[in-house]
């Protein structure tokens, strides 16, 4: 089955919470690192990306190591295209995250 593209992918507060994490563009994003950002499981957190990557709004790209000298696995990471840039200042204008999930418009609150 092709994702549909054009499709509005589901705006939960976690959703906008990965979404503020998302929006610093020289960050390199990963699964983990998405986490431990907005507090959330990354259980929780691949499904968003997967849905933002569908619809469109974020691309992704693995990291181009030897896992064997770096020892550790390959990281996938994560980046928001022109639209998915474009949906999230939307979307966080319309309803910014709470102080409370660690992110505020993209800032780590600490």
């Amino acid at each position: 089955m092709v994702p549909d593209m054009s499709a509005e992918p589901r705006m939960s507060l976690a959703s906008r919470a990965v979404l503020a994490v998302l929006q610093d563009p020289d960050a390199e994003h990963f699964g983990l690192r998405i986490a431990k950002a907005t507090g959330l499981p990354t259980g929780s957190v691949y499904p968003i990306l997967v849905r933002l990557q569908q619809a469109g709004w974020l691309e992704r790209e693995w990291e181009d190591i030897d896992p064997a000298v770096e020892q550790r696995p390959a990281r996938c990471f994560y980046r928001l295209t022109v639209k998915g840039r474009q949906r999230a200042e939307a979307v966080l204008a319309e309803r910014p995250v709470l102080p409370a999930w660690g992110v505020v418009r993209g800032e780590v609150v600490t």
